[in-house]
């Protein structure tokens, strides 16, 4: 598959108008004797939990050869065999496999294709980046992608629920990693990102350009949603919370985090427990200093106590977006 499938497979899952939904179909995969859901997953750029959600949360478990799952969405074309062509040059030219083209036409022997045989195919289409253009307190938003409830959160409100395609993908990683190693943890309520064209947003400063989302926080008492509500040192699931936030800063993938002064503290402990060193503690975090201080990616704010909001940073591919880390020492607009 070509590099773009992995982005265009999960944009396409996560968010596509009823208009969009409308000129694409389940591209469709038969799991065939020796074959795994997990090789299936790889080869189509998949998650597991991707493929589950595009299977109406089908039972994986129970699925085994001669089932047929839907692996994303696609455009269905039929192309008729000219004299000469091979199934290797078709594919290329539809940015898919031979293998899979065989499958989708039950052709036992792809080798002795007749000319003019008219064969079925499901092109993957390339979906434009997203583009967050300005800065995240005078900008907006092109191409954006509209989250929906999966098993790791649940949106508030979809109308204000708008980010870039990388955004989305890094949040996904996040909440996965946690997944992974903690099977069954609770949900995260997904409040305030952005609205479909970005620009202002009721009830906050910054959220313009779809680089802006606000989390609840993992609490320890918390069971089914972790929804917005006011945490405590001690309330605060540490552990998960710092895991969520360790794969963004180890990734690189966001410009700040406003979390409450007072609730740095138990995550500095948990990133050094899990063996954060001294330099990388001096990077991300503004604790053990004082509220005031603009030093850090984990940046005190007024009014989180109940929930966090992360900041992603700009893509590479968007020239047109305005971060606001300088290199000076200014205090960003959170809300």
């Amino acid at each position: 598959m070509r590099w773009w499938l992995t982005t265009s497979l999960f944009a396409l899952t996560l968010a596509w108008t009823a208009e969009a939904h409308a000129q694409l179909v389940p591209v469709p995969c038969t799991l065939v004797e020796g074959e795994t859901l997990a090789g299936v997953a790889r080869r189509f750029g998949v998650s597991m939990s991707e493929l589950a959600e595009l299977n109406d949360e089908r039972d994986l478990a129970s699925i085994g050869p001669g089932t047929e799952i839907a692996v994303g969405y696609g455009e269905r074309t039929e192309h008729r065999v000219a004299r000469g062509e091979t199934l290797l040059r078709i594919a290329r030219r539809y940015g898919v496999t031979a293998t899979d083209i065989a499958r989708w036409n039950e052709l036992s022997d792809p080798r002795r294709m007749r000319d003019g045989t008219v064969l079925v195919i499901y092109a993957f289409p390339h979906i434009p980046p997203s583009s967050s253009i300005g800065r995240p307190s005078h900008g907006s938003l092109q191409n954006g992608v509209q989250l929906r409830t999966t098993r790791f959160w649940e949106v508030h409100d979809r109308s204000r629920a708008f980010m870039t395609r990388d955004a989305v993908a890094a949040l996904q990683r996040a909440f996965e990693a946690v997944g992974a190693r903690w099977p069954g943890s609770p949900r995260i309520e997904v409040r305030d990102a952005s609205v479909e064209h970005g620009g202002p947003l009721h009830g906050h400063h910054s959220h313009q350009s779809g680089r802006d989302v606000d989390l609840a926080y993992y609490r320890r008492a918390c069971s089914g949603t972790c929804v917005h509500h006011r945490v405590s040192p001690d309330d605060l699931d540490a552990e998960r919370q710092w895991a969520v936030l360790e794969t963004w800063l180890r990734a690189d993938v966001v410009e700040y985090v406003f979390i409450d002064h007072a609730l740095q503290e138990p995550l500095y402990r948990a990133a050094r427990a899990g063996g954060a060193t001294a330099a990388e503690l001096a990077r991300w975090f503004q604790w053990p200093g004082d509220a005031d201080r603009h030093v850090g990616v984990i940046r005190h704010a007024h009014g989180h106590q109940d929930h966090l909001h992360v900041r992603f940073a700009c893509a590479e591919h968007d020239r047109e977006c305005g971060p606001h880390r300088t290199g000076g020492d200014e205090t960003p607009d959170a809300d």
